[in-house]
């Protein structure tokens, strides 16, 4: 087996900290690897199924992202003064004035 590189275990490390984007990784070298593998695959098949595992991995990372983002927002606004979470309305509107 071929010695690893310390890039090579970086990104090991990096990957298992992110174990969603792990998945789709692997899921992407499965399907890499049954089409060599098999040869029965159309160009057509490999197509759509990589493309599936790219969009995948995109809308896992985007997920991510937001979730990451939204948490770092809350955080934020709950150490802002001055600001309320929730409150009861307290008016019922404007009235229309009479002509």
């Amino acid at each position: 087996m071929d010695e690893l590189k310390s890039s090579d275990v970086e990104f090991l490390k990096r990957l298992n900290r992110k174990p969603h984007l792990k998945a789709r990784m692997e899921a992407l070298l499965n399907v890499a690897e049954a089409v060599v593998e098999s040869g029965e695959m159309t160009a057509d098949e490999v197509e759509i199924q990589l493309r599936q595992q790219v969009m995948n991995l995109g809308k896992d990372t985007l997920q991510s992202w937001a979730i990451s983002k939204e948490k770092t927002i809350a955080d934020h606004m709950a150490g802002t003064t001055g600001l309320k979470k929730h409150g009861k309305k307290k008016s019922t509107g404007t009235r229309h004035s009479e002509e």
